[in-house]
């Protein structure tokens, strides 16, 4: 019955939005702990948060985490859409975040948004193998997100390097919180920033789309040989409503096996957002574990 409810009040409200959008995609206030933020009307946000109230919540957690490690933390924010990963971020500690989007209609909101959240540095770029062509992005209206379509030639974009950009922000070059989401490009961003992540052996999060990253050419379960090569060891898992799945290490592959296959068959519908964690942060990973076990025996009362 709350499944029904879900997918009606999703209709209802996409079929609402589409019909106001395609006359005008003004911006509107929305609020985000204690700051406010411009977003375009068409954007779901609002509707994600109200269905799902932990949607997102936990990178701040994981921010506020990594920091007491890491008192003069720096992070990395791609695919940083309108700022709303930042807000939530700031709500919880108030180091710099260098935002980096591709989207010239997000980026204008971004820039907006940056002025409100403070201590926001800015990169306008895609990102992926270095002056490589790709496709067409385009926006998947209402979600916030974009999708690649097309083959390279007319309309096609290229792409920066996170070594390119960091060559530009020298002063996040040993950032130890790296945020990715990038609607299946995310696997591709990782494996061509091997040279950061091998010196800086951030803590990683990341969306795990098997879906998304099968459409971008990667195979998801592949990435964890990857990162087990570059001494990461620990992974925590969360589905894409912000809520806790559980912690393990990166050598039980039966675990993960697994998890890809149950994320691989709901396609779009479902996916994770995993927090990587270097061996050298095995003390951290325990600590985030523990106090998300702590959080949500909390919210269950």
């Amino acid at each position: 019955m709350l499944k029904l409810k879900i997918l009606w009040t999703h209709f209802l409200y996409g079929v609402i939005l589409s019909l106001i959008s395609k006359i005008i995609d003004f911006p509107i206030s929305y609020k985000i702990g204690k700051f406010s933020i411009s977003l375009p009307i068409s954007h779901k946000l609002p509707y994600f948060v109200k269905l799902f109230p932990q949607y997102s919540q936990n990178l701040g957690r994981v921010a506020k985490t990594v920091k007491s490690k890491y008192y003069s933390l720096k992070i990395i924010d791609v695919g940083a859409n309108v700022g709303d990963s930042a807000a939530i971020i700031r709500n919880y500690i108030n180091s710099e975040i260098l935002c980096i989007e591709g989207s010239e209609k997000y980026f204008s909101y971004l820039k907006r948004n940056a002025g409100t959240l403070k201590k926001i540095d800015l990169a306008e770029c895609f990102i992926g193998l270095p002056d490589k062509k790709a496709g067409r992005f385009v926006e998947n209206r209402g979600t916030g997100n974009l999708k690649l379509e097309g083959e390279k030639g007319e309309g096609s974009v290229r792409t920066r390097s996170l070594n390119q950009i960091l060559a530009s922000h020298p002063e996040y070059i040993n950032s130890k919180l790296l945020k990715i989401d990038t609607d299946g490009f995310d696997i591709t961003i990782l494996k061509s920033s091997e040279s950061f992540l091998s010196k800086a052996r951030p803590v990683i999060f990341f969306e795990y789309s098997p879906y998304f990253s099968s459409i971008a050419g990667e195979k998801s379960y592949s990435v964890f040989e990857y990162f087990e090569q570059l001494g990461y060891k620990k992974v925590v898992f969360y589905d894409n409503f912000g809520d806790y799945i559980l912690a393990v290490d990166i050598s039980n592959k039966q675990i993960l096996y697994d998890l890809d296959l149950y994320f691989s068959q709901r396609q779009s519908q479902k996916y994770a957002d995993l927090c990587l964690f270097h061996k050298e942060d095995s003390e951290l990973f325990e600590r985030l574990r523990k106090s998300e076990l702590n959080y949500y025996r909390r919210l269950s009362g």
